[in-house]
């Protein structure tokens, strides 16, 4: 190649003492780091950094023998920077244009070392004919310990067409690649040694340019694995599945007649990604799970390997073969995940009923599945917040019955709120512990309930900034339920009674769920008459919607009407409102509503009961406090009756055989 030519293909190529200086393709160079010299017919390449010539031409796309002047009689004319030659030697070059001439008098600079000429093939017969001649490397002792040792590759699995290479400056083994046709076209070498960064020297022997460099072995398998690397594609051969993989590494995409072969010949029942424990890994498996299905691939047969996080970094399928044998190879291929495809897809009935997904799970049995979405509103000072903060503990305690819910396994929650000092909300943590239920867990409610500081930044998810806040700190609780506390606060300025608004603010937070995999939990407000804002896309958004609001007749009790989508409603509940004594909303289950008859409502509740009692002075029989009832309120029987229940339930009253007392501590609800 001419040295104005090879300068073209340099970025800011310019002039320097000995010859010129510029960025280095090999790596990412700010500052030209790159010296270049032309010396006897031959371009000098010397990177400060450290990169090898032949890294630097293979980043150019070149291969080492373009680096060696060969002039033609169209060929432009430069000269050479060295000394005059004697009229013996061969004829010096013609002078460089000024713009690149080197420096006069600049000191030369040493070229780095490089192997002989004759090494490199420069052609495919010539290529053949070196190839053929060289000894197998399944024969080799040297090369069976190598990768034996290195890469977990017994004999019997070592493909045939390894060769090894032994002559000046080499001593590894020879990988050959085919086209689709399966005709050599591609001849790579890879020492036994490896260099100062624990990497082997790698050189293409000879290579065609018009096709990529394929690695492919056909076995009798349904399976594909995709993994590329020669000693990869070779573990994976040995696993016993069809294997295909690329020399040049995980950063190259698969040729689109690979791709076409895939679908209408080899037709696998499944492929399985296999790169390596690292970032380039990772997204070589996106990319050709993507590619596979732009290509017409059936998503649902796509799979790709998952590492621990205990794996280390860059992690490969030699390691699990050298670690765990060829049967825990097979193992780990065969666990492979299926690939979760962003893209929508719709399947026939059977297909749907039979897709492999995760199985249906829920954090609350019947009310909050896994991923799921929860919605509950009250009005205004309801304890809304209250509610919030015990779902939470109740949920990160996880296994046990609170107010008629059964709660699944434990969860790590992010509970936000915006309305609360985090002074006041310690206090309010603090009082809300002392009367702990005690089928909730402590410890587990401690460990897994986490409570975002409002001193510094409140909760803004209606802004790009404040969303991006919170998205970061939701990646690194990374909790499997949100509590949002309450939407008008959380997401200050919504149009709450507009669809619009109310619609968009809550596709972001399906978006937020499904992109972070948790279940959200929003608290919301609505006005007396039980309706809530922006009611006719908000109650249609959970899986269930609770709404919670005080009985009148009976302030201490309310109740809880229910929208459910994953179970059949089976009728409002009731529970008792907090209280200075117990702070703990409480179930009750054999509550039962006074029916109004007509007329005035009843006005009797259980402090009528302690009235009674109080007047009294003394314990009452079941008839005198019955009729002392009736008096005061003009209530039926029935009234009485349920009044007496209630308050010897919530432990105002209590009965001494026959008779009634008053309690002199009210006693805390069973939970």
């Amino acid at each position: 190649m001419h040295i104005d030519e090879f300068l073209a293909r340099l970025e800011r190529a310019k002039p320097a003492p000995g010859g010129w200086l510029a960025r280095c393709p090999a790596h990412g160079d700010r500052r030209p780091s790159l010296s270049i010299a032309f010396r006897n017919g031959k371009i000098l390449l010397k990177c400060h950094a450290g990169c090898t010539s032949q890294e630097i031409v293979r980043a150019m796309r070149l291969t080492m023998k373009d680096l060696f002047f060969e002039p033609s009689a169209n060929a432009p004319r430069f000269a050479d920077a060295a000394p005059p030659r004697a009229a013996s030697q061969t004829p010096a070059t013609p002078a460089a244009p000024p713009s690149l001439r080197p420096a006069e008098h600049a000191p030369a600079i040493a070229p780095p070392p490089a192997p002989e000429r004759r090494h490199f093939w420069q052609t495919a017969q010539e290529a053949l004919t070196q190839y053929g001649a060289l000894p197998k490397a399944c024969e080799d002792a040297e090369a069976i310990e190598f990768l034996r040792s290195n890469h977990g590759i017994e004999p019997e699995h070592i493909p045939h067409d390894w060769k090894v290479l032994r002559s000046e400056g080499y001593n590894g083994i020879v990988y050959l690649a085919l086209d689709i046709g399966s005709a050599p076209i591609c001849f790579f070498y890879g020492s036994f040694e490896r260099g100062g960064n624990g990497k082997r020297k790698k050189r293409f022997l000879f290579h065609d340019r018009r096709n990529p460099c394929v690695q492919y072995y056909d076995a009798e398998s349904a399976t594909l694995v995709i993994c590329h690397g020669a000693e990869k594609t070779a573990a994976a051969r040995a696993a016993g599945h069809n294997a295909f993989g690329l020399l040049t590494g995980e950063g190259s995409a698969i040729p689109p007649p690979w791709l076409d072969y895939f679908l209408k010949k080899l037709v696998p029942e499944k492929i399985i990604l296999a790169n390596d424990n690292d970032e380039t890994g990772r997204r070589a498996n996106l990319e050709t799970a993507q590619a596979l299905e732009d290509a017409g691939f059936d998503a649902s047969r796509l799979f790709i390997v998952r590492w621990d996080e205990s794996d280390a970094k860059g992690r490969d399928l030699n390691d699990v073969l050298k670690e765990c044998g060829l049967k825990g190879l097979q193992e780990f291929l065969d666990k492979a995940p299926p690939y979760e495809s962003p893209r929508p897809r719709a399947l026939s009935l059977g297909g749907f009923i039979t897709a492999a997904r995760p199985p249906l799970r829920f954090h609350i049995e019947g009310i909050l599945p896994v991923q799921g979405k929860l919605t509950f509103s009250a009005t205004s000072k309801f304890g809304k917040s209250m509610w919030a903060i015990q779902t939470g503990m109740a949920l990160a305690a996880g296994d046990c019955k609170w107010l008629g819910f059964q709660f699944g396994k434990p969860a790590r929650v992010l509970y936000l709120q915006a309305e609360i000092a985090d002074s006041l909300l310690e206090a309010r943590l603090k009082a809300v512990l002392q009367t702990l239920p005690q089928a909730i867990n402590r410890e587990r409610a401690l460990a897994n309930l986490f409570i975002q500081e409002t001193a510094k930044a409140r909760p803004n998810l209606a802004t790009p900034e404040g969303r991006q806040m919170t998205e970061a700190l939701i990646a690194r609780i990374k909790p499997e339920a949100l509590i949002l506390d309450p939407l008008a606060a959380v997401c200050p300025g919504l149009e709450e009674n507009s669809a619009e608004s109310m619609g968009a603010a809550l596709y972001y937070f399906s978006e937020l769920s499904s992109r972070h995999t948790c279940a959200i939990i929003l608290i919301h407000h609505h006005g007396k008459g039980g309706i809530s804002r922006g009611s006719s896309v908000y109650e249609a958004w959970s899986e269930s919607d609770l709404q919670a609001a005080r009985i009148e007749d009976d302030p201490d009790v309310c109740r809880v009407d229910m929208r459910l989508r994953c179970v059949f409603n089976e009728g409002p509940r009731y529970w008792v409102m907090p209280a200075p004594e117990r702070l703990w909303f409480a179930d009750l289950p054999d509550y039962e509503p006074e029916k109004k008859l007509g007329g005035r409502p009843s006005k009797l509740n259980e402090e009528q009961v302690r009235a009674v009692l109080g007047i009294a002075g003394r314990p009452m029989s079941w008839t005198e406090l019955h009729r002392g009832l009736k008096n005061i309120s003009g209530c039926v029987d029935s009234t009485a009756s349920d009044a007496i229940n209630r308050a010897k339930d919530r432990g105002i009253i209590k009965k001494d055989g026959n008779f009634y007392a008053l309690s002199i501590t009210p006693k805390t609800p069973p939970y």
